[in-house]
């Protein structure tokens, strides 16, 4: 009897405590807001940029690295290390992302919001579009 109540003690807990860690919710780091304009749409070297995720780098690197802030760009705490945004591509793929808002990233110079979340698998974006 006292082997059972051990087992089941043992069960309950383990049980429990994957519960409570599937459970726990994703943490919300920071959001910043960021005009992607023609100049985030190129890289240093001057080739175009064809991804959302290396426009998004490339903006951060424009603020972070090169100093040029285009109007309505806002600094954020994330992003401020060239290994950190060489991260965007994996952070966006793992945040909920739609391909139309992928394809307007790259076809216009617009307002975007980014939210930085920390995950069970990672950091992630989710990047929305601001009028």
């Amino acid at each position: 009897m006292k082997h059972r109540v051990i087992v089941w003690l043992v069960l309950f807990v383990t049980c429990a405590s994957f519960a409570v860690s599937s459970a726990r919710a994703d943490e919300w780091l920071e959001s910043y807001v960021a005009y992607l304009s023609d100049n985030d749409h190129y890289n240093s070297s001057g080739v175009p940029l064809r991804d959302a995720a290396s426009i998004l780098a490339q903006d951060r690197a424009n603020v972070h690295r090169f100093n040029l802030w285009d109007g309505g760009d806002e600094p954020d705490k994330f992003f401020t290390t060239t290994a950190r945004r060489q991260m965007m591509s994996a952070m966006l793929n793992r945040g909920g992302v739609s391909q139309r808002t992928r394809n307007t990233i790259v076809k216009f110079d617009m307002m975007v919001l980014v939210n930085i979340w920390q995950g069970s698998k990672g950091p992630y974006v989710v990047v929305e579009l601001l009028p």
